[in-house]
C-alpha cells in the first residue's frame, strides 16, 4: 500500500469523527423560545419603568451603537449616556412573533 493510500484511509476514519464531533448540541426550538422571552421581558420592563431604563438595563456591558453621521459608541457608559432625560411621554411594547436561530459551526 503506497503513501498515498494510507493518507487516503486516514482521512476517511477521521473526517466523519470531524463531522460528528463539530455537530451543534444546541436545542434551536428551546433557543427560540429563550429568545423570544428576553424580547417580552424587554418590553414589560419599558412598559414598567421607561425606555431609557429598559436600555440601559438589558443593554450588555461591550455594547456597541452605530449611528448615522457620527462615529460608533462603544462601551455601556458612552452609549448609556445616551438614554438620559425624559422618556415619561414614551411608550415601547411589542410581542414577537418568530426567532430566528442560526448556527455556525467553526469545523466547516
Amino acid at each position: 500500500m503506497g503513501q498515498f493510500e494510507n493518507l487516503k484511509i486516514i482521512c476517511l476514519l477521521i473526517f466523519p469523527l470531524v463531522i460528528i464531533s463539530c455537530k451543534p448540541q444546541i436545542n434551536i426550538q428551546q433557543e427560540k423560545e429563550v429568545m423570544k422571552q428576553a424580547d417580552i421581558n424587554f418590553s414589560n420592563y419599558s412598559v414598567e419603568n421607561g425606555i431609557n431604563k429598559a436600555f440601559t438595563k438589558f443593554m450588555h456591558s461591550e455594547v456597541v451603537l452605530l449611528a448615522d453621521s457620527s462615529m460608533p459608541f462603544v462601551g455601556y457608559d458612552k452609549v448609556s449616556a445616551l438614554f438620559k432625560g425624559d422618556d415619561s411621554g414614551i411608550q415601547l411594547s411589542w410581542k414577537p412573533l418568530s426567532a430566528i436561530i442560526t448556527i455556525q459551526t467553526p469545523c466547516l
